[in-house]
């Protein structure tokens, strides 16, 4: 019984971990692999959706009617994400920013198709969302900007805070066709 409360402790961290963190961070943290400044580059797509009207929907609602919204705006994205092999790194307001790895075998679809594939399920799923009922701040309405290219993945931050994210002049580039997406 003390080795199945152990396991099952280790399940219960494990699980949590990825929750909080994601699949990707959660295994690095595990291994042991938590030093400041330890990153690793590697290629891969780089997603950021944002939810159009939210700043607005802030306004408008109170905090708990725009909480659920944004849950359901997030059931919206994180599966279509996750399904396509995808990790969501972030939650930055009521943005997403995620990453589609190179495949791990030959003839695997490429991060790019996979990032297509996530984006023209989030469209989907949203439709399907909006056209169900009326949300209380109205329909669901993302910017969603891909981008391919080398990023830094890794433990950064300073000695008090630390995260799991990507950096790179990549990332800075799909944060800056989010927002021109948000123009156009």
């Amino acid at each position: 019984s003390r080795v199945m409360e152990i396991k099952g402790l280790q399940r219960s961290r494990q699980e949590l971990l990825r929750i909080y963190v994601g699949t990707l961070p959660a295994e690095r943290i595990l291994d042991g692999q938590i030093r400041r400044g330890d990153v690793v580059g590697m290629d891969a797509a780089i997603m950021l959706c944002d939810l159009r009207g939210s700043t607005r929907m802030a306004v408008e609602l109170d905090e708990e009617t725009f909480v659920r919204v944004l849950n359901r705006y997030f059931d919206c994205v994180v599966p279509a994400v996750t399904a396509q092999g995808g990790e969501v790194l972030k939650f930055i307001g009521d943005a997403v920013l995620a990453i589609f790895e190179l495949p791990a075998r030959p003839g695997d679809c490429s991060p790019c198709d996979r990032a297509r594939a996530a984006t023209d399920a989030i469209f989907a799923k949203l439709r399907e969302v909006n056209e169900t009922g009326a949300s209380p701040g109205g329909p669901l309405e993302v910017t969603i900007a891909l981008h391919e290219g080398r990023v830094a993945f890794g433990n950064v931050g300073s000695v008090e805070r630390q995260d799991f994210t990507v950096i790179g002049q990549d990332v800075n580039l799909v944060a800056r066709l989010g927002t021109l997406a948000a123009q156009l």
